[in-house]
């Protein structure tokens, strides 16, 4: 899936998406303890999943990111060179949790920058009294990530991925060889029809 959002994320920004090759290979030098023999993918597969996000997406690619309120409420605070690279690495580790498809953007930014505040120790208990907001919701988000970041602390990838992967469903090849068409003329699928 991550191969096909960043190719559909190419098209979007009209830039190049590296052919298949270029991504087994990433694949390969990245989680080679993962997948000792070869990525099961191949490029037909990203292509069809393609279809299958675009339809997730109601054919919508419009994302609300929390980087442009971030932005603008460091800037408001006035203290862009402290804290802006560290609340914007914070909202970066955000993605590797679920809080983007639970919560709006600005309250990722707030929670992050609040965790940014919290580590620079930069008094700003009056900038957040000011806003309404309910900040419930933003201890419930900087709840997530410090969740996040104590787990980071005991994971250890190489042995876990490999596990997480293992349980993943794998493409079935094609009976020919890819590009090949079967018996009755027409292209092979590479997952079985139910």
């Amino acid at each position: 899936m991550k191969c096909t959002c960043v190719r559909t994320l190419s098209h979007v920004q009209l830039f190049e998406f590296p052919g298949g090759s270029v991504v087994r290979t990433r694949m390969k030098t990245r989680f080679s303890y993962a997948f000792p023999k070869e990525f099961p993918y191949k490029m037909n597969h990203v292509l069809e999943c393609e279809f299958y996000l675009l339809e997730l997406m109601d054919c919508c690619l419009i994302v609300y990111h929390p980087y442009r309120p971030l932005l603008q409420y460091v800037q408001d605070m006035g203290q862009e060179d402290m804290l802006l690279p560290l609340a914007w690495r914070i909202v970066n580790d955000t993605y590797r949790t679920d809080l983007c498809l639970l919560y709006p953007p600005f309250m990722i930014a707030l929670a992050c920058l609040h965790v940014a505040c919290v580590v620079q120790q930069k008094d700003a208990r009056q900038w957040f009294a000011e806003l309404s907001v309910d900040m419930e919701k933003i201890l419930e988000i900087i709840r997530v990530i410090l969740k996040l970041y104590e787990q980071w602390k005991n994971f250890d990838e190489r042995k876990e991925m490999a596990t997480i992967l293992s349980k993943m469903p794998k493409p079935k090849p094609p009976p020919n060889s890819e590009g090949e068409q079967g018996p009755n003329g027409s292209q092979n699928s590479s997952y079985s029809q139910s």
